[in-house]
């Protein structure tokens, strides 16, 4: 909130500009920031309140500058405009299944739990993998939103079709954040166990 002074004996009027040109007369406007009395008038002796919105779209600083061009004076008056974006934030309950040796072909159920730790919804999606194993997981529900506080269980399913060693990162997208999750699966894929009785 920004209240200007009038200290003079005449009435001023005010609007907000783009640039400090006196040439350009382009309104002010900006993605994140906005302003609720673009323009107006201030009475002698007295202020205006001047609210400003701020929207982020990321977790990150924005800044940006708004031009206040005021009767009477030559020149605009810059206000430098700032703010922190501040994103969801979201947890799982391990960074790391380690599912151990696993059985070819067969299913292996496994469950996560993903908590909003943050103060406002958070929307989050699982994002494809080039893993050759990728494709053999199975996770429900693989995208939602959470409110804050709340918590989301996840089933995974595996049904690996290969033999060996894996380690696969899955990438969650939480938006708004500038990083996703990230939760590692690891294991080994094992031929299914026979044995013989001669007799």
């Amino acid at each position: 909130m920004v209240p200007p002074d009038n200290k003079s004996t005449v009435k001023a009027s005010f609007v907000w500009k783009q640039t400090a040109s006196p040439e350009d007369d382009k309104a002010f406007s900006d993605e994140h920031f906005s302003i609720q009395m673009p323009s107006g008038e201030v009475w002698p002796q007295s202020q205006a309140e001047i609210v400003f919105s701020f929207t982020p779209n990321l977790a990150r600083k924005y800044e940006t500058t708004a031009f206040c061009e005021v009767t009477g004076r030559a020149s605009r008056i810059p206000l430098l405009l700032t703010g922190d974006g501040i994103g969801p934030r979201g947890a799982f309950n391990f960074d790391l299944l380690d599912m151990g040796p696993v059985f070819i072909y067969s299913t292996h159920c496994y469950q996560l739990t993903l908590t909003n730790k943050g103060s406002i919804p958070m929307e989050f999606e699982l994002l494809p993998n080039t893993h050759p194993l990728f494709s053999k997981f199975r996770v429900h529900p693989s995208s939602g939103s959470l409110d804050p506080g709340h918590t989301q269980d996840l089933a995974v399913e595996f049904t690996p079709d290969s033999i060996g060693g894996f380690q696969i990162p899955f990438f969650w997208q939480l938006k708004g954040a500038p990083e996703p999750l990230v939760v590692t699966c690891k294991g080994s894929v094992e031929p299914p166990a026979a044995s013989f009785n001669a007799s």
